[in-house]
């Protein structure tokens, strides 16, 4: 995989645009997911680790962790896509 150096407003302008023309963010992600390919997607493992860390942390909201998350892996841990649910006040 070739990595592209361009800023994020290039690649907001570019999705952007895409909504512009119809395409929604489910289908935007689903796309991003395909381009990604096996070594962004977790593992049921990882999600698993990832909604038991945060509980071990604060507990106290809701998270879901969508079947399909990415995952960004580094030497000492990793990054899981997560929902967190924030309340109205």
């Amino acid at each position: 995989m070739t990595t592209k150096t361009h800023g994020t407003g290039f690649l907001a302008a570019t999705m952007r645009s895409l909504l512009d023309d119809g395409y929604t963010p489910a289908t935007l992600r689903q796309a991003l997911f395909d381009a990604a390919g096996e070594e962004y997607q977790s593992t049921p493992e990882e999600r698993q680790r990832a909604a038991e860390q945060y509980r071990r942390n604060d507990g106290s909201a809701e998270i879901q962790i969508d079947s399909d998350a990415m995952a960004s892996r580094a030497d000492d841990g990793m990054w899981v896509q997560a929902w967190l649910w924030l309340p109205e006040d």
